[in-house]
């Protein structure tokens, strides 16, 4: 989690404002937002700025309305102790406090689905703390940031609720994380079908293991009633409350007219299945080697390193595949996984398919983002290392190995490709060619008023500060590195659940 933030900080003074996509608008989102909470307190001449017409970089802001009010609260106090325009970068900083909890859920899924692997436990939140596309969002001005760390752990409550064995109020709190995602970003909206899912697995799972009757079952779990209650309940609330759907107004509303005939919907479904799939390759390269911002200057890893990770991809996949075949130990452990994998597949395939319902539905044509996948980067992230731990018999070794290879692709995207890219002379001089200064689809803003925003502070130009900064997590990066085989060797009780309960 420390090496998360330390990424995540490090990206964030690093990278200029605005070239992390859509930033600009996002940010002009958060920048109007902050101006309608300031005037409702007028005779504060240290917010006044805040309200001046030129400060306000985009005259098309966008994001919802919960990333809205969060971010201008957040950017409101920051601009009592940092003046505009320094206090735009420092609000990356708000946003990067997301990576330490979207690591602490990967770890929690990674006990829940693989708690005897060692290798996965321990490279699976690494992967997330050293994955720049997923560093580049989240420690940027955007919705992904909060969005994707919600999604995470709601996805591991809804495991925990499919496999039977969440307890207490976790069923309510995955409802709470998904309705936060949901309000936070598009993407998040299958959480609206994998969440009744888990509560059907659930239902399964209990008359399987228990071999009572449905109806006994759900008088024994009350959770299985109340949460599609609270559900209708929030459904009507959103049709009868004026202003209440524009929290989660999205373009994946159904679009009223001919998309609703029943004769559209097998050509419909068929061009959802084909855009998908052709719009893999591009999932692939942009969620793995996009670096860079958006419109005229896509950054990308080096080819080579792109060609060695899709031979590390598949073999993962390959070797998860044929791991799958294995039997469980006993008939309840065998539908709880079973129960989990449905789950999981379920949930991987309708987060693959929301763009292409939008893009059908909407008669649109674009490249899809992998930024798209990350509400689920830790499913990601427990697959691949889970197929990787398959390679080897000693987890000291492969978790070092793999450990290493993240390293590397971590570094090389900051120090090979990012630095490079946007620097004359890192830290105090930008490669202005390289620097994107309009808004969505190149389009709408005014350089004159961006530009101010892009200028680095002083802090931000001095060597020593940035060499230090950037120092320090390559240190604490390569204390990680040094760790992992002693953490790899360690008792599995302290890494997962005992095979038997201690006194």
């Amino acid at each position: 989690m420390i090496l998360a933030l330390l990424h995540g900080v490090t990206m964030a003074l690093i990278r200029p404002m605005f070239q992390v996509s859509d930033e600009l608008v996002y940010f002009s989102g958060v920048q109007s937002q902050a101006a309608r909470l300031v005037a409702r307190q007028p005779g504060d001449p240290a917010r006044a700025r805040l309200l001046h017409a030129d400060a306000l970089v985009y005259d098309t802001p966008t994001g919802k309305a919960l990333f809205r009010y969060s971010g201008a609260v957040a950017f409101i106090a920051i601009s009592h102790i940092v003046p505009l325009p320094a206090s735009a970068t420092v609000l990356r900083l708000f946003f990067a406090l997301s990576l330490p909890a979207a690591v602490l859920a990967t770890w929690l899924l990674a006990r829940q689905l693989t708690p005897r692997n060692r290798t996965v436990l321990l490279c699976a939140p690494l992967f997330v703390a050293l994955h720049p596309v997923f560093v580049k969002y989240a420690s940027g001005v955007t919705p992904d940031a909060w969005a994707n760390a919600a999604a995470m752990v709601a996805v591991w409550l809804a495991i925990r609720i499919a496999d039977g064995t969440a307890h207490g109020m976790e069923p309510a709190y995955a409802v709470l994380t998904a309705a936060v995602a949901i309000a936070l970003k598009d993407t998040a909206f299958f959480l609206a079908a994998l969440l009744p899912l888990a509560l059907v697995l659930r239902l399964i799972v209990r008359v399987k293991t228990k071999a009572s009757d449905p109806l006994t079952t759900i008088r024994s779990d009350p959770w299985l009633v109340a949460l599609p209650a609270c559900f209708a309940a929030g459904v009507v609330a959103l049709l009868i409350v004026p202003h209440a759907a524009s929290a989660i107004a999205s373009p994946y509303q159904v679009i009223q007219g001919d998309t609703l005939s029943v004769s559209r919907v097998p050509a419909a479904s068929f061009a959802v299945v084909t855009t998908a799939w052709r719009q893999v390759p591009s999932l692939f390269h942009s969620f793995w080697g996009n670096l860079g911002n958006f419109g005229a200057t896509v950054v990308l890893m080096p080819q080579g390193i792109m060609r060695v990770i899709l031979v590390l991809t598949l073999v993962a996949g390959a070797m998860l595949f044929v791991a799958g075949w294995s039997h469980a130990s006993s008939a309840e452990e065998a539908a709880k996984s079973r129960a989990r994998l449905a789950l999981l597949l379920v949930g991987c395939a309708v987060l693959l398919l929301q763009p292409a319902v939008r893009q059908v539905v909407r008669d649109t044509d674009d490249l899809f983002q992998g930024r798209w996948l990350f509400p689920m980067m830790s499913v990601f992230a427990v697959g691949l290392t889970a197929g990787w731990s398959t390679l080897s018999r000693e987890p000291g070794r492969l978790s070092l190995l793999i450990g290493w290879l993240l390293a590397t692709y971590a570094v090389t995207a900051m120090l090979v490709v990012v630095v490079p890219y946007y620097y004359e002379q890192f830290p105090d001089s930008y490669r202005m060619s390289g620097i994107f200064v309009q808004g969505t689809s190149g389009t709408g803003a005014d350089p004159a008023r961006v530009l101010p925003f892009i200028a680095r502070p002083a802090l931000l130009r001095n060597s020593a500060f940035m060499l230090g900064l950037l120092g320090l997590w390559l240190a604490w990066l390569a204390v990680c590195l040094a760790r992992l085989p002693r953490w790899a060797d360690q008792p599995l009780a302290r890494t997962g659940p005992s095979p038997c309960p201690r006194p």
